[in-house]
């Protein structure tokens, strides 16, 4: 439990530093630390709490630069771990039906236009909505 200057528990992974500011950190799933500032007590608790949510249902990019096919090959092999060979199998298949047209673009330049136009110019709704519910791209959307 960290500790204000005058003494106050603040809570798990929150002090306040000697110039008067707050500090609150934590470990994301990859297990890299994270360091958050602010002016404020309830300041670092928000940013700390939006964090958190933002980790546990993976929206943190792990790197700027990373393109869809960069991340699609880490969900695979980290996140999907615990799936059968059939499961993968339809995973995979799935994402070559987007990859040409996504799979080189920044996750951080996604959008829902380009993910929407997508799945636009493929061939069926049967296949529109097999690759939305197999590729969690509500998820992607929902960005």
């Amino acid at each position: 439990m960290g500790k204000s200057q005058s003494g106050k528990e603040l809570g798990k992974n929150i002090s306040q530093l000697k110039n008067g500011r707050y500090m609150a950190n934590f470990v994301d799933h990859s297990g890299k630390r994270h360091y958050l500032y602010g002016d404020k007590y309830t300041e670092v608790t928000k940013k700390l709490r939006d964090e958190r949510y933002k980790d546990e249902n993976g929206l943190i990019v792990l790197n700027k630069s990373m393109t869809l096919d960069q991340w699609f090959e880490i969900w695979i092999k980290e996140l999907k771990t615990n799936c059968r060979d059939t499961t993968l199998r339809s995973y995979k298949f799935q994402y070559d039906r987007i990859k040409d047209e996504l799979g080189s673009i920044k996750l951080t330049s996604l959008n829902y236009v380009k993910m929407q136009n997508t799945l636009n110019h493929l061939m069926s709704d049967g296949s529109r909505e097999d690759c939305k519910k197999r590729m969690e791209i509500d998820f992607v959307l929902s960005r």
